[in-house]
């Protein structure tokens, strides 16, 4: 993220992305923060296996103040069957 390679991108930014390992030791305090927040966030479960690029675009599409996508979509469609679930839930629904 140095300064000659920000200048590449192209604005305004609508999201971006950070993968890193977790070493699964989401501290109470963190987790209590998006559960009180606005944020919309998907607990990645173990079933889900390695889909954290797939979680980090739902993040970032959920996210978004005006989201742009087809009513009737995929997307739209899991945003909004579980916009009043808790993290945990959404990542089990995500895996059916």
């Amino acid at each position: 993220m140095d300064e000659e390679s920000l200048k590449m991108i192209t604005l305004p930014v609508e999201a971006l992305i950070f993968l890193f390992p977790d070493n699964g030791e989401i501290e109470a305090e963190e987790k209590e923060i998006l559960k009180d927040s606005n944020f919309f966030f998907v607990e990645q479960i173990e079933t889900l296996g390695n889909a954290c690029g797939t979680i980090a675009l739902l993040h970032a599409l959920a996210n978004k103040s005006t989201l742009l996508l087809e009513p009737k979509g995929l997307i739209q469609d899991f945003i909004s069957k579980t916009l009043k679930m808790e993290p945990s839930e959404r990542g089990m629904y995500l895996s059916l």
